[in-house]
């Protein structure tokens, strides 16, 4: 049942894209267009498939890179918080809601119509970056707090005698 439902889909959508010529190799042959009764009529079930054959090897880029910025973010996440537990637990939590939509997007529909997966993406990424400017800011307080600690016990240098401006000589 498998093989006469998805891989047919791919490979028709495939090979449509395959005789559309270079820029839509590239550029793809437009978003939803699997679903023209012409190419196929309906989705074809397969992510990558339909990044690649309806967005070209451009969308198949953005989408990677869109992929591993949300896994760099993640980590970095999941990082910044590994000494705190709720804050660790709220990240992990926004981390695997957006996996659990991402392996939804694999089998229930495109990216038209399921933002999800791109709505927790974006989510998940704002998250990592207030946390980067927050640890920022704590340790630019803490080197400020520091540095007025240390100023304190520092000796004050005595004030140096300003040099006399030399006398107008009269010529």
């Amino acid at each position: 049942v498998f093989q006469s439902t998805r891989v047919e889909f791919v490979t028709t959508l495939g090979e449509y894209w395959a005789e559309s010529g270079p820029f839509q190799w590239f550029f793809g042959i437009g978003s939803s267009a699997s679903y023209d009764v012409r190419i196929l009529g309906r989705y074809c079930h397969v992510l990558v498939a339909e990044v690649l054959f309806e967005l070209g090897f451009f969308g198949l880029g953005l989408f990677g890179l869109l992929l591993f910025f949300v896994a760099r973010d993640s980590y970095r996440l999941l990082k910044a918080h590994k000494d705190n537990p709720i804050n660790r637990g709220l990240a992990s939590t926004v981390v695997a809601i957006f996996v659990f939509q991402m392996i939804l997007s694999f089998k229930e529909g495109s990216f038209l119509t399921h933002t999800f997966t791109l709505s927790w993406a974006i989510i998940l990424s704002r998250y990592a970056a207030l946390t980067a400017t927050e640890q920022k800011r704590n340790y630019q307080r803490m080197l400020r707090r520091w540095y007025q600690y240390y100023a304190q016990f520092q000796p004050q240098a005595a004030p140096q005698p300003q040099p006399a401006e030399p006398a107008a000589s009269s010529s």
